[in-house]
């Protein structure tokens, strides 16, 4: 008698068992990973000169965006949009429901068009997205299709592209030199804030400093611009824009709280600052990257009104650039406001600390850390801020990813220095954060200098 024959009861049993295992199995995991976004990432790889301080690894989403800036995210399609400066493109990446959430990447948009370079900016709003140049804001039909609960991007193609191409804002260069455009910040931060009436119809424009320190703050404003009167083909005239915000050097993180719709920025502050009267060597800690929570210009009340240049309004809150800075809490300076040593002739240490002439900032970053993007944490309120990292820097600063608790509207500190996520300089090229969003409690973030963006769960 073989083998078979003798255990012939036996091997049946078992072959029977094994296949009612794996029906089970089967049916379980069916059920459990339908519609939700996948718990694991055994199949992502975990960054390899990143630190956190939680615990989790930071896993590499992506690491063939080169130049990755801005980051947002679109709850309806379950993607996160990026902007990829060098390949001028903006590019899907689905991580959650009711995309495939498999990480995989989409091209939106790519411009091949000569002479529009998208920069920094980016927002969506109402089935479009919109894209920031040196001069311009610019929008394009963001569309998708749904079949069988999964959401698939309706890219535009290269060869539509110049025709689906909207201009939205304008002459945002009208005033400056010719041919400054490139020496002076070309970042061009976008996001939709509440219309009065509720609605986000409001897009914010921030634009820098065209030098370290300007003449006056003619530039260094955040305009803003009702898109719910745009008119196809006629854009706005960036010139003519509400200015909510005047005196700010360099507003690059900018972003609405959910909550109560203000808009809070962290701003870039100047280098090279030399007061020997206040002490030697400031300009390790000084001046500090402030932050803000933008005060409503039409509220006309408690705001500095100092005024920073021509085309300003009385009314115009003014946070002080180019006139003031603000210092490193620590002794002797503690915080207070103080002028630029190039203006002390015309402007002084106590015209600089009075409240109705330049508004204090809500709190502060470490000098030269260059913050590029903030976001809420949707389950505890916190904000996160990434910060570029510092050039020039005896120590340097940034590289980072840092955090500060809020409570009832009001951050817990001052000084925001609460490390979540830092490149270790191990590798020859260093993780230089920018764009930072979170899809539920997932902080995205991104780096231009490796062209990455890595997910940390929080």
């Amino acid at each position: 008698m073989g083998f078979f024959e003798r255990h012939r009861k036996l091997i049946l049993w078992t072959t029977l068992t094994l296949l009612l295992l794996s029906l089970a199995l089967g049916i379980g995991l069916g059920i459990g990973l339908k519609n939700k976004t996948p718990t694991s990432t055994t199949n992502l790889l975990a960054h390899p000169s990143l630190k956190t301080t939680n615990g989790n690894a930071a896993e590499i989403v992506a690491s063939d965006i080169p130049l990755v800036r801005g980051l947002i995210y679109d709850n309806e399609s379950g993607h996160i949009l990026a902007l990829g400066r060098e390949n001028n493109e903006i590019v899907a990446i689905a991580v959650s429901p009711p995309s495939k959430s498999d990480y995989s990447k989409t091209v939106v948009v790519r411009v091949t068009e000569g002479g529009i370079e998208l920069t920094h900016g980016l927002a969506v709003r109402e089935g479009w997205v919109y894209a920031s140049t040196s001069s311009s804001v610019y929008r394009w039909p963001y569309k998708f299709t749904q079949n069988e609960n999964m959401v698939m991007i309706t890219p535009v193609e290269d060869d539509e592209e110049a025709v689906k191409r909207q201009i939205v804002v304008e002459r945002i260069d009208d005033l400056l030199i010719p041919g400054d455009t490139k020496a002076g910040h070309i970042t061009r931060s976008l996001t939709f804030s509440h219309h009065n009436q509720g609605d986000d119809a409001y897009l914010y424009v921030s634009v820098g400093s065209a030098g370290n320190v300007d003449p006056d703050s003619h530039r260094a404003r955040i305009r803003r611009f009702d898109v719910s009167q745009y008119v196809s083909d006629v854009p706005f005239d960036f010139q003519n824009g509400e200015v909510v915000a005047d005196g700010l050097r360099n507003a690059v993180a900018m972003v609405v709280n959910s909550e109560d719709g203000a808009v809070w920025v962290a701003v870039n502050g100047p280098d090279n600052l030399d007061r020997p009267d206040l002490g030697p060597g400031l300009v390790e800690d000084n001046p500090v990257e402030p932050i803000y929570k933008l005060r409503d210009p039409q509220s006309g009340s408690g705001s500095g009104s100092g005024g920073g240049g021509s085309g300003g309004s009385s009314s115009t809150p003014f946070y002080g650039y180019p006139y003031c800075w603000p210092s490193h809490p620590s002794p002797p300076l503690l915080g207070n406001l103080y002028a630029w040593p190039t203006f002390l002739s015309t402007h002084t240490d106590a015209w600089c600390q009075d409240p109705t002439n330049v508004i204090p900032p809500t709190a502060s970053l470490t000098a030269h850390s260059a913050p590029m993007s903030m976001a809420f944490h949707p389950s505890t309120g916190a904000l996160y801020i990434s910060l570029h990292g510092s050039w020039n820097r005896d120590t340097p600063s940034g590289y980072s990813v840092v955090k500060v608790g809020m409570t009832n509207g009001q951050l817990d500190s001052t000084f925001v220095d609460e490390v979540v996520l830092e490149d270790d300089n191990t590798r020859p090229i260093r993780f230089r954060p920018t764009g930072l969003v979170f899809v539920g409690n997932v902080m995205y973030v991104a780096s231009d200098t490796t062209g990455e963006i890595v997910r940390l769960e929080t």
